[in-house]
């Protein structure tokens, strides 16, 4: 019995060896894909902020295209009514020299 207990007691240690074992690489691998999923979770934050930054750059870009349309808008009546004016001019300064001739 004294060596039935004997070889008993030898293959629970064997057992709980191999168990601890199993258990050094579970934590192993747990602790690297623990590791890669922050990994992930901070690209995945990095990108939410730039996301999020080229999104108020892309709003900003937009209201300055605005103004900048708005303000091409006023410089294009501002030229038109200028060359409006200096054709008017010149016509008048034709109908001067005629009458002058």
């Amino acid at each position: 019995k004294n060596e039935e207990a004997v070889a008993l007691i030898e293959q629970i240690r064997i057992v709980v060896q191999t168990l601890e074992q199993q258990n050094e690489e579970l934590q192993q691998r747990l602790s690297v894909e623990v590791s890669e999923a922050r990994k992930f979770r901070d690209l995945y934050f990095q990108e939410q902020v730039t996301t999020e930054r080229l999104s108020g750059e892309v709003e900003e870009l937009e209201a300055k295209r605005t103004v900048l349309e708005t303000v091409r808008t006023q410089k294009d009546r501002q030229l038109f009514l200028a060359l409006k004016e200096k054709n008017s001019l010149f016509q008048e300064v034709q109908v001067l020299l005629a009458e002058k001739k």
